[in-house]
């Protein structure tokens, strides 16, 4: 397939050309400035739940809970 038509494709669309119908393709979603994260969770009332749902309201498409805390763990 030409590439001109191939990047007009939505995300459902590529399933096609690629031959696929697993839906477990990760989607990057964005992720927190850990560095952030971790000055932030420095101070002494911080959870990482409050710091997560205060990035989230400005990344509302961004990573879930779950993998915030597996990200500021690493």
């Amino acid at each position: 397939m030409p590439w001109d038509f191939l990047q007009t494709l939505d995300d459902d669309a590529w399933r096609t050309p690629l031959g696929t119908t697993d839906h477990t393709v990760a989607q990057l979603k964005e992720t927190p400035d850990w560095d952030w994260a971790h000055s932030e969770m420095g101070r002494p009332d911080a959870t990482l739940e409050q710091l997560w749902q205060c990035w989230r309201e400005q990344c509302p498409d961004g990573i879930s809970y779950s993998s915030f805390t597996k990200g500021y763990k690493q």
